[in-house]
């Protein structure tokens, strides 16, 4: 384990948050990486209806669940 999320909130439609890196062998080796300027990411994982729309473009519902 490398980290675990202090806090998360909405910014409007992203989903921003807070990590504290822990002092584990994956947490030293993820701070090399951030303080080496690397670009860092996480994914999630979510239930929702979409919605095609007329033009195609498909629309992720109001139902959205962040699961993970």
């Amino acid at each position: 384990m490398s980290h675990h999320v202090v806090e998360m909130h909405w910014e409007g439609d992203a989903l921003v948050g807070t990590i504290e890196i822990l002092d584990t062998p994956l947490g030293r080796a993820l701070r090399r990486m951030y303080l080496r300027g690397d670009a860092l990411g996480v994914s999630s994982r979510g239930w929702a209806t979409l919605c095609v729309e007329a033009n195609g473009v498909t629309r992720v519902g109001d139902d959205f669940d962040l699961i993970t």
